[in-house]
C-alpha cells in the first residue's frame, strides 16, 4: 500500500521591491498589495485549471505592474534617454524551465512576456531543432510576445507625468554633476539610497531629500504553490533610475532574480522552495542571491529555528562582506522566501523574538487531510531602508500586508512565519 500525498495549501507571498518606501505612500502601497494578494488567492482556491501557482503569480504582477505606485511596467523608473525599458523572469518549480525579457519597451505587462519565452524553454527544441531562447532582450522580445499575442503598447503610454517629472530632476543633477557645476558626486544608481554597515568609508554626497523621498525601488516578485505543491517565482522591474539604455539588471538574468523547485524533487527528497528577490540588480547578479540561498535552505534537517541564523550567514558572507561587491559604496537586497517541507520540518512553539532581533513564528502547519504534516513557512530578508511584503494562504480570510522597515541600529532585517 503506497504513502499518502501530502495535499499542500495553496498560498502566495508578493514583495513591491526593497530600497526606500516614503511613509505618505505607505498606506496606498498596502491597500495594492492587498489587491493582488485577494485576487490570486481567489485564482488558487477555485477549481482546476484555474487554480495553477503560475496563473496566481502572473495575475498578482499584473495588478503590480498596471499600478503607477511600483517601478514595474506603467510608471516605471526612466532610462538616461527618458524611456521605459523593463526586465521580468519566471521559472517553474516542477521542472526547472525559465523564461525572460530585458530592456524591453512597449510592452504592458512584461512577466507576460517571461512566461511566453519560458513556456518555449519548457519545449526545450523548436522547428528544425532549434533551441529555445529563455532570455530575450529589446526589440526582439517585443517581436516575439507582439507574435504570441501578448499584449504591446506604444512605450510613450507606459510614462507617468509622476515618471518624467522625477526624470527631469534626475537629469539636471546628472548634468550639474558631469559639468562639475556642483561638488556634489551623485551615483547613478539612485534607486536604492539606503546604507549598511557594510558600505565603504569613501565620502559620497546625498540626492537631495525631496528626490529621495520620491524614489521608487526596484524589482517587484511573487513566489506561489497550487494544491499539487508547485511553485512558481516571478520578478518584473523597471531598473534604475537614469539607467543607460539597454541596461539589463537581475530580473532578467538566470539564478539572480528568482529560483523555485517544488517539494519531492529530484534535487532533495522533501523541500520545495521559492525566492524573489529585490535591490541593486549589478550586486545581485554578481552573487547569484535566488540560486545561492535556494542552495542553503534545501536542507531537510533544517528547522524553524535554523532557518534565520542560515539565512543571516547567508547575506553577510555571501552579499555583504563579498569582495566582489567591494567596488560599490552600498549593498542593497531584499528577498522573499517560501519555504515547504512536506515532512513538517517545523517544530511547535510561540512567537519569539531572538536575541539579534530575527522574529520567528514556530507553528506546524499539519494539513489533516492528508493524514501528513506540511511546513509551509515565508521568510522575507533585507539590507534596505524598507521592505514591502505580503502574503496569503488559501485558509486566510484577509491578506497580511506589511512595511518591513530596517532600525538605524540594524544591517539586516529577517522576519519569518508559517502561512
Amino acid at each position: 500500500m503506497s504513502s499518502p500525498q501530502p495535499t499542500y495549501t495553496p498560498c502566495i507571498a508578493i514583495h513591491a521591491g526593497a530600497g526606500y518606501h516614503s511613509p505618505s505612500s505607505e498606506s496606498a502601497l498596502q491597500t495594492l498589495l492587498c489587491q493582488a494578494l485577494t485576487t490570486a488567492i481567489s485564482l488558487l482556491r477555485s477549481p482546476l485549471p484555474n487554480n495553477t501557482a503560475l496563473q496566481a503569480v502572473t495575475t498578482a504582477l499584473r495588478i503590480l505592474e498596471d499600478s503607477p505606485l511600483t517601478n514595474a511596467g506603467t510608471g516605471s523608473n526612466l532610462s538616461l534617454a527618458g524611456t521605459v525599458e523593463c526586465d521580468a523572469s519566471i521559472m517553474d518549480g516542477s521542472d526547472g524551465s525559465f523564461g525572460a525579457v530585458g530592456a524591453v519597451s512597449g510592452l504592458k505587462n512584461p512577466v507576460m512576456g517571461a512566461k511566453e519565452v519560458m513556456e518555449g524553454d519548457r519545449k526545450g527544441v523548436g522547428l528544425l531543432g532549434r533551441v529555445m531562447p529563455m532570455v530575450l532582450c529589446g526589440e526582439g522580445a517585443r517581436v516575439f510576445c507582439e507574435d504570441r499575442g501578448i499584449e504591446c503598447v506604444d512605450p510613450e503610454d507606459l510614462v507617468t507625468e509622476e515618471a518624467r517629472r522625477r526624470w527631469e530632476k534626475y537629469v539636471q543633477h546628472f548634468e550639474d554633476a558631469k559639468r562639475g557645476a556642483s561638488d556634489r558626486k551623485r551615483p547613478l544608481a539612485v534607486d536604492t539610497p539606503t546604507s549598511s554597515s557594510s558600505s565603504s568609508k569613501r565620502p559620497r554626497a546625498s540626492l537631495p531629500l525631496d528626490i529621495q523621498e520620491s524614489l521608487l525601488n526596484d524589482t517587484i516578485g511573487a513566489v506561489a504553490m497550487d494544491s499539487t505543491g508547485t511553485i512558481i517565482s516571478a520578478v518584473s522591474s523597471g531598473g534604475i533610475a537614469l539607467k543607460y539604455p539597454g541596461r539589463i539588471g537581475e530580473a532578467a538574468c538566470y539564478g539572480a532574480g528568482v529560483w523555485a523547485l517544488n517539494p519531492n524533487n529530484d534535487i532533495s527528497p522533501q523541500i520545495g522552495i521559492g525566492i524573489s528577490v529585490s535591490g541593486t540588480g549589478e550586486q545581485i547578479m554578481r552573487t547569484l542571491v535566488a540560486k545561492d540561498c535556494a542552495e542553503v535552505l534545501n536542507d531537510p534537517a533544517l528547522t524553524t529555528t535554523d532557518v534565520p541564523n542560515f539565512l543571516r550567514r547567508f547575506v553577510e558572507e555571501h552579499f555583504l562582506k563579498q569582495k566582489v561587491l567591494g567596488r560599490y559604496d552600498e549593498r542593497n537586497v531584499g528577498f522573499i522566501v517560501l519555504r515547504v517541507d512536506p515532512g513538517g520540518g517545523g517544530e511547535e512553539g510561540t512567537e519569539e523574538e531572538m536575541e539579534d532581533g530575527t522574529k520567528v513564528d514556530e507553528v506546524e502547519n499539519a494539513d489533516t487531510n492528508s493524514g501528513e504534516s506540511v511546513s509551509c513557512e515565508i521568510w522575507y530578508a533585507h539590507t534596505t531602508q524598507s521592505f514591502s511584503v505580503g502574503w496569503m494562504s488559501a485558509g486566510d480570510r484577509k491578506p497580511t500586508v506589511k512595511m518591513s522597515r530596517k532600525r538605524r541600529s540594524k544591517h539586516l532585517v529577517i522576519e519569518g512565519r508559517p502561512l
